[in-house]
């Protein structure tokens, strides 16, 4: 007698770690979305967030890049457009960050 239950039970994973990959990424954006925007409302002063940029810095910037690693690695092989899209936007929204921030 064979185990009728395993195929559910891979699909189930597949899909867990597919939707968790993609709360992940979204969350990475959305938090370095709010950095970016906090910054350029602040012009060399506080932003809406009233934190201190070595307050922010980590909260706001390291973290979604660590967000954007677990993303990665929790929904790797598995295909889905949405999550490979927020990885995408969010390494371009690193990269300009970091290279248009230090010019202002």
């Amino acid at each position: 007698m064979k185990n009728s239950n395993k195929p559910q039970e891979i699909t189930s994973n597949y899909n867990r770690r597919r939707k968790l990959s993609l709360l992940l990424a979204a969350i990475a954006v959305a938090m370095f979305s709010i950095l970016v925007i906090d910054t350029i409302t602040a012009q060399g002063g506080l932003g809406f967030l009233s934190m201190d940029t070595r307050h922010k810095g980590p909260l706001f910037g390291a973290l979604p890049v660590f967000l954007f690693f677990a993303s990665f690695g929790i929904g790797f092989k598995i295909r889905s457009k949405l999550t490979s899209t927020l990885l995408v936007v969010g390494g371009v929204m690193v990269m300009a960050f970091w290279l248009v921030i230090p010019s202002m």
